[in-house]
């Protein structure tokens, strides 16, 4: 993958790997920058850091505002942490991988509640004109 953009970018006569395509090889491969650059550089050939972050924050902008048009949210590792540290269980998803479950609300609890980025101890006015959760 990256030796293959990095031969492509020498035979074009460049010795520079645009930086998106570096990053299109992270973000859709999962290809480390560091490896990237490293198999550029036996080539002759160098990333250019300037695009990649261009790339980079792109991305991400263009991932916030598909989230936020979903509705959906996305907990980061902060999050999870203080989750773990109130001693919320993880939610145990096996039964929706069961063809005989029948769905069923039955002994469901609101373990806790995530507003505006952050865990609240219930919802105000404000979130709920927000829409709840998001």
């Amino acid at each position: 993958t990256s030796g293959t953009a990095a031969s492509a970018a020498g035979a074009a006569g460049g010795d520079v790997l645009p930086g998106d395509v570096a990053f299109d090889l992270y973000s859709t491969f999962g290809f480390p920058k560091d490896l990237t650059e490293l198999m550029c550089m036996e080539r002759g050939v160098r990333v250019d850091h300037a695009g990649y972050e261009a790339a980079k924050k792109a991305f991400a902008d263009v991932s916030r505002v598909l989230k936020k048009a979903a509705g959906g949210i996305a907990l980061n590792v902060y999050a999870i942490d203080e989750l773990k540290g109130k001693a919320v269980a993880t939610t145990d998803d096996s039964p929706k991988y069961d063809p005989q479950c029948v769905p069923t609300l039955h002994g469901a609890r609101l373990l806790a509640v995530y507003a505006r980025e952050r865990f609240v101890d219930a919802l105000g006015a404000a979130e709920l004109a927000a829409g709840g959760g998001s």
